[in-house]
């Protein structure tokens, strides 16, 4: 897997988080 790939997949975790935890 390249990493860009993974920090653009852990950036769209924490979004999700995000909008989860508001």
């Amino acid at each position: 897997m390249e990493p860009k790939k993974r920090a653009a997949d852990v950036n769209d975790n924490l979004e999700k988080i995000q909008k989860r935890s508001r």
